[in-house]
């Protein structure tokens, strides 16, 4: 069971993070961790996003090293096919400290050819990318599907929300993300009628009563 979350980042220590830990700990796969933080600070002068973030979580905790490096590796095939290998700072470390073995994989915002802007995640647009990524590689190596079970605590914060969230007001404090409530979601996310966020919204109200939209 492989999940990808995939975060905009803004800090310019990624590499020393990843690092900062016993060295039985974490395996670097690619990359310089100092390097990879100064050219982040460099970044950091010239605009807000320094890095994007794809961690590659596995619910498998038999998982060795060479399986996880090629996994990173189907990953960054798939990912970062359209780009030239030359222009892509990366920094792959596999954390084992917390019983749940992980990879991050950080990539600089700018190219390291011509300091273009790389837009390599674009927010909600591109949940369908990422997650038709991982499935594709859940399939490939046999590895469980969150999606088989559509309980939503076993997705990432990024698939449950989609940018949205919602709560029935009249239910006690707490969210309500049960599984028909997520289904339906998809189904209209899916529904090639529906363009605008109003309508959306709408939708939503109809199926399941009052709602509250957090932002």
């Amino acid at each position: 069971n492989m999940i990808i979350d995939v975060k905009a980042k803004e800090t310019t220590n990624g590499g020393s993070y990843l690092v900062d830990r016993d060295e039985q700990a974490y395996k670097i796969f690619e990359g310089d961790p100092k390097r990879f933080d100064s050219l982040a600070l460099e970044i950091s002068t010239k605009k807000k996003i320094t890095h994007y973030s794809f961690v590659l979580s596995f619910k498998e905790e038999y998982l060795t090293k060479d399986d996880l490096l090629n996994y990173y590796y189907q990953f960054k095939q798939k990912a970062f096919s359209n780009y030239d290998p030359k222009e892509l700072e990366i920094l792959a470390v596999a954390h084992f400290d917390d019983n749940k073995p992980h990879i991050h994989c950080t990539v600089l915002s700018s190219s390291q050819i011509d300091n273009r802007d790389l837009r390599l995640y674009r927010g909600y647009v591109d949940f369908s990318r990422i997650e038709a990524i991982q499935e594709v590689i859940n399939h490939e190596n046999d590895l469980e599907s969150p999606f088989d079970n559509m309980n939503l605590l076993s997705l990432t914060p990024g698939q449950k929300k989609r940018d949205w969230k919602v709560k029935k007001r009249e239910i006690a404090p707490y969210k309500i993300l049960d599984d028909d409530v997520y289904e339906y979601i998809e189904s209209l996310l899916k529904d090639p009628l529906l363009v605008s966020y109003k309508d959306f919204i709408s939708n939503i109200k109809n199926k399941f009563g009052e709602i509250k939209v957090l932002k």
